[in-house]
């Protein structure tokens, strides 16, 4: 399959993450805003969290789907059922009503993005692979800068439902007809591998590997959950919410260049049958070591300006960028070899289990603060360096298995 091919066809994953970003950060918060002011402090973790739950669920049923023959009919019907939610939710008032699509909506996005991520990665060539991981990660960037900006100044449910209709048609179409045609053509044996109705369980390495991955992504969803908090309470930033969007814009383009600077690994005669060799170890300690590092300059507040937060933003950005495309790399080179569906759903769960994780130990933190009195935002900037510590040890531990 062609670059161009690969790059349209995954433009559905920049529609996909389009909901994701806008429900979780601007659409959820400005409805309970508008209807139900008084609650919103109970009602958005529990929406968002019942969001998750329902996200990991839906990416776990996909994959009893990939062991049968699935068709591009019954994918175009799941992509109109999730439209449908998506436009549903961006015009009801009823609470009950917002959270029942909101929820349907996780499930069928976690279901899609699993599917399609797994189908296309067990369905490329060498010559294709890189594309889909670098075009998938780049429009899920891009995402969410646009999303949360958009919703954010369209002011109008009417712009919103037509923009939302749109992306789900311009993206939806083209993946359909791409992957009718995969379909098709892929019903040669030597073309398509089969998963495995049985599959062994994860080795040791790709256990340490998983959990290294998902406290990494603990971390990054700890930072941007309280971002603007950081902005507002700790460094005391006059204008912190244009500041925090400004930080947060940018982080995103920095990982967006990550991404796309992180080159394929070369064909390795001797090697290429050994995923072991995509984790990149160098490279991930060379990322926990600077995110460690950026953690430590974020914490210590050497210097009180925006500037010098813009400029670990970036780094910190970069750095991320170069962590999803190379773990991404990992976890789709995994799935192949192993001919098993299992790490690259929990990857693709990442970031919803590390929600779920992440305000579990920020109930904690809270817990703590209120129990000793300390700083708050010491014990936070602690508790994200203790993580990487951990991962840094998990790197350790990795080297030494065989």
């Amino acid at each position: 399959m062609n670059r161009s091919t690969v790059i349209v066809r995954n433009s559905f994953f920049f529609y996909i993450s389009f909901f994701t970003a806008g429900t979780q950060t601007i659409v959820t918060q400005m409805y309970l805003l508008k209807h139900y002011p008084a609650e919103k402090a109970i009602l958005l973790p529990a929406i968002l969290l019942l969001g998750a739950l329902t996200g990991i669920t839906g990416a776990f049923v996909s994959r009893k789907f990939l062991k049968v023959k699935t068709s591009a009919l019954t994918i175009g019907f799941l992509i109109f059922l999730h439209a449908f939610c998506f436009l549903a939710l961006l015009n009801t008032a009823n609470i009950f009503l917002y959270t029942l699509f909101y929820i349907a909506g996780c499930f069928l996005m976690a279901f899609l993005y699993n599917y399609l991520d797994n189908y296309y990665a067990r369905t490329a060539d060498a010559s294709s692979i890189d594309w889909h991981i670098r075009s998938l990660l780049v429009f899920q960037m891009l995402a969410f800068i646009i999303s949360p900006l958009f919703f954010a100044v369209s002011g109008s449910a009417l712009l919103s439902t037509v923009t939302v209709a749109l992306l789900a048609i311009l993206t939806g179409t083209p993946a359909l007809l791409i992957l009718t045609k995969s379909i098709r053509t892929g019903m040669n044996i030597t073309e398509t591998k089969v998963v495995q109705q049985k599959q062994a369980p994860m080795d040791s390495k790709e256990k340490l590997a998983l959990v290294y991955i998902l406290l990494l992504f603990t971390v990054v969803s700890i930072y941007l959950s309280m971002v603007t908090f950081i902005v507002s309470d700790y460094y005391r930033f006059a204008g912190y919410s244009t500041k925090s969007g400004v930080a947060l814009m940018i982080t995103s383009l920095a990982a967006c260049i990550g991404v796309l600077k992180l080159k394929p690994l070369k064909e390795d005669k001797a090697g290429e049958n050994i995923p072991d060799r995509h984790f990149r170890p160098q490279l991930q300690l060379l990322i926990t070591c600077t995110a460690l590092a950026m953690g430590l300059l974020l914490m210590l507040k050497l210097v009180n300006s925006f500037i010098y937060f813009l400029l670990i933003s970036i780094v910190l950005g970069y750095v991320y960028g170069l962590f999803l495309n190379s773990t991404r790399q990992y976890a789709v080179n995994i799935s192949n070899y192993r001919n098993s569906t299992l790490f690259l759903t929990i990857y693709n769960n990442g970031q919803s289990i590390s929600f779920v994780v992440s305000n579990i130990l920020l109930a904690c933190i809270w817990l703590i603060q209120k129990i000793i009195d300390a700083e708050y935002y010491l014990l936070l900037f602690m508790m994200l360096l203790a993580l990487l510590v951990i991962d840094l040890v998990l790197l350790m531990r990795w080297r030494t298995q065989n």
